[in-house]
């Protein structure tokens, strides 16, 4: 990673002697991470190289606060870049749904710039597709502001905050669990933890059945079906629950889909049968922070 966020924190590992005035560069590599791990042994921090809340609470760096309006991104630590495709809301915005997706892209450090680039028109036309953010294994580049509706899967984008994963939905579970992606679900679980408090929502993976409350609440909701509300608060699911809801809308008591004014089908099947929500969940619910706040690297 680099930025002015880097070499601010290198300038304080040059001033405690970590590092020399002709390392700092802006870059977070091997001698930097070495540093902060000094660092955080001579303070009694965890050593995980990681520059968190409990380094920045040694040097008295203040916290990102805690209530943002819902017209801001409620994770100043990552960038943000503007997705073309999105449907702009002035009113507060009711979430009860967290999909994640997979980004059908190769695990790389720079996978969730590529695919933020490419929904904000950078490499092309854009797509009439967005999410609110995407992850990989070292950054996360927020695309649409929380209250703002992402296109991230038709039939639940008005209730969804959606989170692109770089990865596969192909993907068996150990695949997941690899080094490289098992960091990058730690970082989007950092991210999703924040995003269920915004949203007031608990810390729990939802079945089927319950993103189809979700889905049917909405609904009854915006007058568009009668019934009574399920009472579900929502939680996380998988962009393929909305698949599989939507599929069996007979069952569920939704609309038919196909006779809608503009009939559509769904067919995504992300992040697939083998990703491990338990294992996003176990970092969620930790004691300590996933990938503490104010995170660099």
């Amino acid at each position: 990673m680099r930025g002015p966020d880097v070499s601010a924190w290198q300038g304080v590992l040059t001033e405690v002697g970590l590092l020399l005035p002709g390392d700092i560069d802006g870059a977070f590599g091997p001698k930097t991470e070495k540093a902060t791990v000094n660092f955080e042994l001579a303070h009694g921090l965890q050593p995980d190289g990681r520059v968190g809340s409990g380094c920045r609470n040694v040097i008295g760096a203040p916290l990102p606060p805690p209530t943002p309006s819902p017209h801001e991104v409620f994770d100043p630590r990552w960038k943000f870049l503007q997705a073309v495709g999105f449907t702009r809301v002035n009113a507060p915005r009711s979430v009860t749904l967290i999909p994640m997706h997979s980004m059908e892209a190769p695990e790389r450090p720079d996978t969730a710039e590529g695919v933020a680039s490419w929904f904000a028109g950078a490499r092309g036309a854009p797509p009439k597709a967005s999410a609110h953010v995407c992850g990989d294994e070292d950054s996360i580049v927020q695309c649409v502001l929380p209250n703002d509706i992402a296109w991230g899967a038709q039939g639940g984008n008005s209730i969804s905050y959606h989170c692109e994963q770089a990865g596969y939905a192909e993907w068996p579970r150990e695949k997941w669990l690899e080094p490289t992606s098992r960091s990058m679900i730690r970082l989007m679980a950092s991210h999703v933890k924040l995003a269920l408090a915004f949203f007031g929502l608990p810390a729990m993976a939802l079945t089927e059945e319950e993103v189809a409350s979700c889905v049917r609440d909405a609904l009854i909701a915006q007058g568009k079906i009668r019934g009574a509300l399920s009472g579900v608060r929502g939680g996380v699911c998988q962009h393929r629950q909305l698949t599989m809801v939507w599929q069996a809308w007979a069952k569920y008591g939704l609309p038919n889909p196909r006779h809608e004014p503009k009939p559509w089908w769904p067919s995504h099947v992300d992040c697939g049968a083998g990703y491990p929500i338990d294992v996003l969940l176990g970092d969620i619910t930790s004691p300590t922070d996933p990938a503490p706040s104010g995170e660099i690297a």
